[in-house]
């Protein structure tokens, strides 16, 4: 009975052991949960109010868009600094090249007509009949000038003069510094294209089917060329020589007398020529594509596309980019006319011409926004949405060292081998405001089915997570 009794001294002591430590093991695991979700004296860890959006943008693929209140006709100019371009909802519009409003101008008409920037000002028409001049870095007006008539095509200058035509046939020329009336020439039809300036000329086209040549010094007519057909496109001027579309033909004229050296049959109404490195590239209705000869009209190549095409051409690196009422943009090669990239859906037509800026290529539709594509290898994009996000992470020579923002792919930390925080990519110690854009290339690139999570550190505050599929994330 003794021994037995023993045994169960024994056994009772070993329970009361593990109790024990079954107990102290239970507080630990509580006291690590507390703190971990908890900060050092017991107050919940702060959690951040705010979205983070994510995208893959390969070659072709858009970084970024920017919604208006209406469609957007008028292309896109630029300083180096700010984006400028119109939209139908009457105004004027100035974003970062990064996505981020910088200012608004409202007029009293839908604004198709594309910036002209001159010295410190951007100027503009509206429909409204007024020629704007605002300041091109807060959008204050500077002058107007009201010409009494709508205004749809862009303006030119030659030396400090600003020229401008109208619907009611009017060529005005300004003073470029305070909109003061210099000339001006009525030419008793309709002009819907913009004047183009050769050396000493200003040429316009009329609805009635005139093509004008005037003296840039006091509008006095040079000569003037009938035409079979209204001229409504717009046109170049390049090397002493007049690129027309007119009717269903491109015609190649001589700058200094309107005479003829060359034409080319098109079938359908040509669209604005751009004219560069000796080559045409002109697009049609029916949706096809020319690169021709400058020197002699001989076609060099040609490209069905998939919808008409009624805006300029955009040519950058070897490469032609243009727009297309069947809502796309499509990139080319300008060697031989072979497709780069899957073309770009817009969610409307587009009848802007494309600005092309170092690896950006940034175009207006008419599903009412601007939208900015990548041009050079792909990327992921981060854009946040919210309260400021204090030492997000570490930004140097295009490093990243992740602090409060985490993101990790395939829970393994993203590696990248270049990366811009609002284009800067050398901004140091980072926190992320309203708007902020965070631009990587990984390293090694992402691969379709990998899982990424981004989380805010101190509250273990979990801000999204995306699957890669093909060419483009999920979320964002």
């Amino acid at each position: 009975m003794r021994g037995r009794g023993e045994n169960v001294k024994g056994s009772r002591g070993i329970s009361e052991t593990a109790g024990a430590v079954i107990v102290i093991l239970a507080t630990v695991v509580v006291m690590l949960l507390l703190t971990y979700h908890l900060g050092v004296l017991g107050e919940p860890a702060p959690r951040l109010r705010g979205a983070l959006s994510l995208r893959l943008a390969p070659r072709g693929g858009e970084v970024w868009s920017l919604g208006t209140q209406g469609e957007i006709h008028s292309s896109p100019s630029t300083d180096g600094e700010r984006i400028y371009f119109g939209s139908n909802d009457g105004r004027l519009y100035a974003v970062s090249p990064h996505g981020q409003s910088l200012w608004s101008f409202k007029t009293g008409g839908p604004v198709v007509s594309s910036p002209l920037l001159l010295g410190d000002v951007v100027l503009f028409g509206s429909t409204d009949g007024r020629l704007y001049a605002l300041g091109r870095e807060d959008g204050r007006m500077r002058w107007s000038f009201q010409t009494g008539s709508p205004l749809v095509s862009s303006p030119s200058s030659w030396g400090d003069l600003v020229l401008l035509s109208t619907l009611g046939g009017t060529v005005h020329a300004l003073s470029a510094e305070n909109g003061a009336p210099v000339w001006e020439r009525s030419l008793e039809s309709p002009i819907l294209s913009s004047p183009v300036v050769w050396e000493n000329a200003v040429y316009v086209g009329t609805w009635g089917g005139e093509l004008y040549a005037l003296r840039a010094e006091n509008g006095e007519i040079l000569w003037s060329l009938p035409a079979p057909s209204p001229l409504t496109s717009g046109f170049s001027v390049e090397g002493g020589r007049i690129y027309l579309p007119l009717g269903p033909y491109l015609y190649c004229l001589n700058a200094e007398n309107g005479g003829w050296i060359w034409y080319r049959y098109l079938g359908y109404t040509p669209s604005s020529p751009l004219v560069e490195g000796g080559r045409v590239y002109v697009g049609d209705e029916a949706g096809m594509l020319y690169c021709f000869s400058a020197e002699n009209g001989e076609e060099l190549w040609r490209r069905k596309l998939g919808g008409p095409l009624v805006s300029r051409p955009s040519l950058q690196g070897g490469r032609v980019y243009v727009g297309s009422r069947d809502n796309r943009v499509y990139c080319l090669s300008a060697e031989n006319g072979d497709l780069e990239w899957r073309p770009f859906p817009t969610g409307g037509p587009v009848t802007s011409t494309p600005l092309v800026v170092g690896d950006r290529l940034y175009v207006g539709s008419s599903d009412n926004r601007l939208h900015c594509l990548n041009l050079g290898e792909d990327l992921l994009v981060l854009r946040w949405r919210g309260e400021e996000m204090r030492e997000a992470l570490v930004l140097e020579n295009g490093r990243v060292e992740w602090r409060n923002l985490r993101l990790r792919a395939d829970r393994k930390r993203i590696q990248t081998s270049w990366a811009a925080f609002n284009g800067d990519p050398n901004p140091g110690l980072v926190s992320l405001r309203d708007g902020d854009l965070l631009e990587l290339r990984p390293s090694p690139p992402l691969r379709a089915g990998t899982f990424l999570m981004a989380a805010y550190a101190p509250a273990d505050q979990l801000l999204g997570a995306w699957e890669v599929r093909g060419a483009a994330s999920g979320g964002g």
